[in-house]
């Protein structure tokens, strides 16, 4: 509604908006003043109802600490979105520490943890080993520090007979070039066994089963098998040394070094994928060498409740 001043002046009436209500106005005179409020006008008793202002009653339902003149606090739809997005992203956060922990258990019972127990000490127990890593582990240790009656203990007494034959045959042949292998000929009586044999079974079957069986019936005819598995080792052991050397000044030299190589990665093999079946058990043996690793399968008996390695028939006499 306009708002009616008087210039305090000259007396000078203007109709001024509403809306220079509180601002400073000028009159024609000079003199300038501050438009005041708008005052509005109340009904008196005599107008008539309608052109009261209508008052309504006080919504009791309206919670007092709600603002006034503010709308009602609507429900947040998005609250169970963000409900399932909390949920999903714990779920997540489970799943994640249990694949850490997975990794983690992996990492333990991986080779690193077998190469561990290979390189320590192992006691050669003569009553064999309560699981077939503790085998494996004596084994190993005994080859890597050349015990070689230690090494033939850890296996069973049928395995001790074909490692044995078989290592009398090898010796029995290099004893044309190398007069200590003849020497251990006579010591051992291997002319003797092996003449026996050949009256025995003339023709030799080329059958590895076969042969293994041989290398077994030679091996427990053996008078002291320990004894000559110890000096026949020993003896090619020593001959491998001497090639080395011989060739470390010839064009072998190269080849000679990756030998060594290998004999290095030997020392830390690792046993994995072990299955056992009642009183079976087989595994993989691991080398790595230069990036490439070398698989050879091993397997194990059980025998009165303990664990011995397990020369299989099936893969002849050859010791590594």
């Amino acid at each position: 509604m306009p708002i009616s001043i008087s210039c305090p002046q000259c007396g000078k009436t203007y109709q001024l908006h509403d809306e220079l209500a509180g601002k400073r106005a000028k009159c024609k005179c000079g003199q300038t003043f501050v438009v005041p409020e708008p005052v509005e006008e109340l009904p008196s008793a005599s107008d008539p109802p309608s052109d009261r202002l209508e008052q309504k009653p006080l919504d009791r339902t309206t919670s007092s600490s709600a603002p006034i003149g503010l709308p009602p606090k609507q429900k947040d739809k998005r609250k169970p979105l963000r409900i399932v997005v909390i949920a999903v992203e714990l779920v997540a956060a489970v799943l994640a520490i249990a694949m850490v922990v997975y990794v983690i258990a992996e990492w333990m019972e991986s080779p690193k943890d077998v190469v561990t127990r290979v390189v320590s000490p192992a006691p050669i127990d003569l009553v064999g080993y309560a699981t077939p890593l503790e085998a494996f582990a004596a084994r190993e240790w005994a080859n890597n520090t050349q015990d070689w009656k230690a090494m033939l203990l850890t296996y069973t007494s049928e395995s001790q007979d074909r490692l044995a034959g078989g290592l009398a045959r090898d010796i029995h042949r290099m004893a044309s070039f190398d007069t200590e292998c003849a020497e251990l000929v006579t010591k051992h009586g291997l002319d003797e066994l092996l003449r026996v044999e050949k009256e025995s079974l003339p023709k030799l079957d080329d059958d590895r089963k076969a042969q293994a069986e041989r290398d077994g019936k030679l091996g427990s005819a053996l008078r002291d098998k320990s004894a000559f598995y110890v000096d026949a080792n020993s003896r090619v052991a020593a001959m491998r040394k001497e090639s080395n050397e011989k060739r470390r000044a010839t064009v072998f030299a190269r080849y000679v070094e990756q030998m060594e190589q290998i004999d290095q990665a030997q020392r830390s093999a690792t046993l994995t994928n072990v299955l056992t079946h009642g009183d079976n058990a087989q595994g993989r043996r691991c080398v790595f060498v230069e990036g490439r690793s070398l698989i050879t399968p091993v397997q194990f008996r059980r025998i009165n409740g303990r664990w011995y390695m397990h020369d299989p028939i099936e893969r002849g006499s050859a010791d590594e």
